[in-house]
């Protein structure tokens, strides 16, 4: 008997994590590997529990969760040094400055040409200058060769990409940007005062001045179920915005490290007991990346008592490695030109859930919560240098009164 469509689509999602968990293991990206293997073999072993043309992998399949148990016990027996061993070392600069510079250069170039292939000619052509500057100061500091030969590389096909898309400016048809500002603006929402005139009636009264009560402005919570038109939402005191399709890039060429303007948000009790300082991911690991895998067998709970927002994290991972739908990737920004989330080297990033019965873009900076021994005091991945998990715990943290109050 042939085997059922989803027993195929498992045997195949198997079988891609099995050649990227060989290919990290030769790598010697072993904590990779081991989220890569422990997802091959469970995905394989459905497979297998499907359909009996798939036992003859069974074989396979033992060799790869053998290879998973032996990355098991070294990861135990060969800790990494503690995070605060880590930020002495970046302090003093032991550790690879150069690609750092190389990664923000590499960042650049990539949003860049995201803005390019999806029309967006004014925000390209300035994020290829952007990138052409910082290649300009930062070979200045790079001292690795091969370092420096990758930046500038990036750098000149910058400045050959930014030459054709001026070239193609005239020739070419109106591109996204143009097209926007063929199109009016729409008035301000401020409301109409006193001076207002109306046709054959004196100047308009509103309603508020029959309450001075009235006059201020509506609050609204977490629990809030609707908002007056023309009223910023805010959610736990934090500005949360309606979600625009145009608004989802966030900006990328600023200078330093992005602080978010409504602070840092509240933590639990049982984080403030345990709490040390806040930390960047390129503080906690040299090259920190957004996604290795999305899977439900990588999210790790810290102290938190509340795990149902965990829960459901662990649910959508689940379904999206399964059916191939991206519930949790696609809401992370910046993406790069396949729409996968990547690391924001400043520190700026962007969510969008759906809150009050609207999705709203909730943007916020990488600053972590880390205890007295260096360790993230938030949902984290169990590979150290994966953050797509704790940042998104972040944006929800900053919105959600209850998980504030655990």
């Amino acid at each position: 008997m042939d085997p059922s469509p989803y027993a195929e689509q498992r045997y195949k999602d198997g079988l891609e994590c099995a050649k990227r968990a060989v290919q990290y293991d030769q790598e010697g990206h072993f904590s990779g590997a081991l989220s890569f293997y422990s997802e091959a073999v469970a995905a394989l072993n459905h497979a297998c529990s499907m359909s009996p043309a798939f036992l003859p992998i069974q074989s396979q399949v033992a060799e790869y969760s053998r290879r998973a148990d032996e990355l098991s016990r070294y990861l135990k027996s060969n800790r990494p040094p503690q995070r605060q061993q880590i930020v002495r070392e970046l302090s003093v600069g032991t550790l690879d400055r150069d690609s750092r510079y190389l990664q923000q250069m590499e960042y650049l170039f990539e949003v860049a040409l995201t803005d390019d292939e999806r029309g967006r000619r004014k925000e390209a052509e300035s994020l290829y200058k952007s990138a052409i500057e910082f290649a300009l100061e930062a070979q200045k500091k790079i001292r690795d060769p091969a370092q420096k030969a990758k930046l500038l590389a990036l750098a000149t096909q910058a400045v050959e990409r930014l030459e054709q898309l001026k070239q193609k400016s005239e020739a070419s048809a109106p591109g996204l940007d143009d097209l926007l500002d063929q199109l009016p603006p729409p008035p301000s929402s401020e409301p109409l005062k006193e001076t207002s005139k109306t046709s054959g009636r004196g100047p308009l009264t509103s309603f508020l001045d029959a309450d001075p009560d009235l006059t201020k402005p509506p609050q609204f919570t977490a629990y809030s179920s609707s908002e007056p038109s023309g009223v910023e939402p805010h959610l736990n005191h934090a500005h949360v915005p309606h979600l625009l399709l145009l608004e989802l890039p966030a900006a990328v060429d600023q200078k330093e490290d992005f602080c978010d303007p409504d602070g840092l948000p509240a933590l639990a009790t049982k984080q403030r007991s345990h709490f040390q300082g806040w930390m960047r991911p390129h503080e906690l690991c040299e090259l920190p990346k957004m996604v290795h895998l999305i899977s439900s067998f990588t999210i790790k709970q810290s102290i938190i008592g509340d795990c149902s927002f965990v829960a459901s994290l662990a649910i959508c991972a689940d379904y999206e490695r399964k059916f191939k739908t991206r519930l949790v990737t696609r809401i992370i920004h910046p993406q790069n030109r396949s729409g996968e989330p990547i690391i924001n080297p400043h520190g700026r990033y962007m969510v969008s859930f759906n809150l009050n019965g609207c999705r709203r873009k909730i943007e916020f900076d990488d600053r972590l919560p880390v205890g007295k021994y260096g360790e993230l005091l938030c949902s984290y991945s169990s590979n150290h240098d994966e953050f797509w998990i704790s940042l998104i715990e972040k944006a929800y943290m900053k919105v959600s009164i209850q998980h504030t109050t655990v």
